[in-house]
This record gives C-alpha cells, structure tokens and sequence, in this order.
C-alpha cells in the first residue's frame, strides 16, 4: 500500500516527451532541461543511495512483521481446513 501511494502520483503525471506525445497526440515543440546545481549533482548519487538503504532496511523490518501479523490472526488457518 506504502509503494502504491508513492507511485500513484507519478500515473496522473506527465514526465517525459514520449508522455506528452502519447496523451496529447501533438507533437513536441521544445524541452526544457533539468537544471541542478553542482551541490545537486553532487548530492544526487547520495540520495539514490539513502533511498536504496531505506528501501532494504524496509523490506527487512516488514518480512518478520507480516509473518507476525499473518501469524497472530490465523489466516492461513483458515484456508487450510
């Protein structure tokens, strides 16, 4: 539900030239480019690399509490008789 939340935003969004050409049937007059100071590109590699860790760590912390919940509420139980 979290990576749907996050996602579907980006599904309402056009963010490329294809996007806009495909929704809009009109060709693409101009762009204009993502403009990042060097502070930006230099904290870019960085942020990917948090958002990676977060993304592991996550996962890690979410297996052990599912199987707990699944556990505490005898789903599974109830499918198999």
């Amino acid at each position: 539900m979290l990576a749907l939340s996050f996602e579907l935003r980006r599904l309402f969004t056009i963010q490329t030239t294809e996007d806009a050409k495909h929704y809009t049937n009109l060709p693409v007059l101009a762009t204009i480019p993502e403009l990042m100071t060097p502070a930006e590109e230099r904290a870019l590699p960085r942020r990917r690399a948090l958002a990676l860790a977060a993304g592991i760590v996550g996962a890690i912390v979410s297996i052990p509490m599912l199987a707990f919940v699944l556990r505490f509420t005898h789903l599974f139980d109830k499918f198999l008789t």
